[in-house]
Formats: structure tokens, C-alpha cells, sequence
């Protein structure tokens, strides 16, 4: 790529990122976020939740006392950067033969590209799946937490 085209886009990013800016000060969303609404959610609950419940004074009446309420505000924020992993490790289960991981993409800031490789050895791929199991029931524990207290989510 030439100097030209890079400057360009230095300069097109850098109009995009005011507009942006601009949107989530006015409407609390930017297009961009709307992309992919799922990442722009799991960028930023998980520690809203942790706001949440390191300033918490109280709890819904559904719930038995403040501890438990602040674990689950917990739980669901691990819910959410459980999301955060699955999203960026891609899904490689579905290509049989060669395993996939994920790097950060230096030409668009806050995604990755998936890479493949076949250098892992049975054990990492072993370990890779048990954590990715164990993702999936975080992410589906936490999410139905959040589906339930939705509206108990103020202080």
C-alpha cells in the first residue's frame, strides 16, 4: 500500500472517529457501534456491571441479600467477557483439520483476524476446547442472568 493511500486513510479514519464520537454523544450509539452491536455491548458491560455492583446500596427484593446480588451482578459481567473471548477466537470448531486463533487486526483498531495453523499440538487444542466449553456456559449462565434481572439493573 502506498504512503498516499495510508495518509488518506489516516485522515478518513480520523473524520469517521469525530463522527462517531459525535453520534454516542447525541444518540449514545454510533453507527459503527450498531456494526456489530454485540462487541460494542461487550466492550463496555462488563464493567458497568462491576460499577454497578461496586456501588451498590441495595438489591431487588427478589433476591436473598446483598451478597448474593453482587455475585450475580458478577456473574453476568463474566458473562460478557465470556462473549468477548468466543467472539474473538472466531469460530474454528467448524473447520475441521486446521484449528483457528485470534490476533489483533492492526488496520482496524478493536477487531481480530483469524489465523490458522496446524502447529498446535493435541494437548493445546484439548485445553483450547475446555476453555471454549467453559466460555459458552459463562456466557449462557451470565446472559440468562441478565435476561432475568434486566430490569432490576439501577441503583
Amino acid at each position: 500500500m502506498s504512503i498516499k493511500y495510508q495518509v488518506n486513510d489516516f485522515f478518513t479514519y480520523k473524520i469517521k472517529w469525530v463522527k462517531w464520537w459525535y453520534q454516542r454523544a447525541s444518540r449514545g450509539y454510533a453507527d459503527c457501534d450498531v456494526w456489530s452491536l454485540d462487541s460494542y455491548l461487550n466492550s463496555f458491560l462488563p464493567k458497568a456491571l462491576r460499577q454497578l455492583k461496586r456501588d451498590a446500596i441495595g438489591h431487588p427484593a427478589t433476591v436473598q441479600g446483598l451478597k448474593t446480588w453482587l455475585n450475580l451482578l458478577e456473574k453476568m459481567a463474566l458473562g460478557f467477557e465470556s462473549s468477548h473471548r468466543l467472539e474473538d477466537a472466531g469460530n474454528w470448531t467448524m473447520n475441521e483439520g486446521s484449528e483457528i486463533y485470534s490476533t489483533p487486526c492492526p488496520d482496524r483498531l478493536g477487531y481480530s483476524e483469524v489465523k490458522f495453523t496446524n502447529e498446535w499440538t493435541p494437548e493445546q487444542v484439548k485445553h483450547f476446547k475446555e476453555l471454549d466449553k467453559k466460555d459458552r456456559e459463562t456466557f449462557k449462565n451470565g446472559m440468562n442472568l441478565f435476561a432475568k434481572y434486566y430490569m432490576s439493573l439501577w441503583d
